[in-house]
C-alpha cells in the first residue's frame, strides 16, 4: 500500500472517528488495565465497551452537577416546607382552628411535587 493511500484512509478514518482525553489516576490506569489485559481488550476499547454497556444499562437521564445541586437544594426546601405545614397543622388541631384549611390536601400536593421532580431525573433516556 502506498503512503499516500495510508494517510488517505487516516484521514477517511479521523473524519468517522473523534479522540477523547480522559484522565486517570495511577490507581485507576491500572486497575482497567488489569482488567482489560484479563479479557485480551486494548485499554481504550475496555474503557469504551465499560461507557456505553453503562450508559444502556442505567438508561436514564443524566443531570448536570448544576441540575443536581439545584434539584437537592429544592426537595430541601420542599421538605422543610412539608416540615413546616405538620407543625402549623399540629398548632391548628391544638386550638381547633384547622377548619380554614385542609393540611393534609396541602402536604399531599409538597409530597407529590418531590415525587414529581424525583422521577422527572430518574426517567428513560
Amino acid at each position: 500500500m502506498s503512503l499516500d493511500k495510508i494517510s488517505l484512509s487516516k484521514k477517511q478514518y479521523d473524519k468517522k472517528r473523534k479522540r477523547i482525553d480522559l484522565t486517570l489516576s495511577p490507581e485507576e490506569k491500572e486497575w482497567f488495565a488489569s482488567h482489560a489485559s484479563k479479557r485480551d481488550e486494548k485499554l481504550a476499547a475496555f474503557v469504551k465497551k465499560l461507557a456505553i454497556m453503562q450508559l444502556k444499562k442505567q438508561n436514564k437521564y443524566m443531570p448536570t452537577d448544576e441540575e443536581n445541586k439545584n434539584v437537592k437544594e429544592l426537595i430541601r426546601n420542599l421538605r422543610a416546607i412539608g416540615n413546616n405545614i405538620n407543625q402549623i397543622a399540629h398548632v391548628a388541631n391544638i386550638y381547633k382552628k384547622s377548619s380554614m384549611i385542609n393540611f393534609i390536601k396541602l402536604r399531599t400536593k409538597v409530597s407529590e411535587m418531590e415525587k414529581l421532580i424525583t422521577s422527572y431525573y430518574s426517567r428513560k433516556i
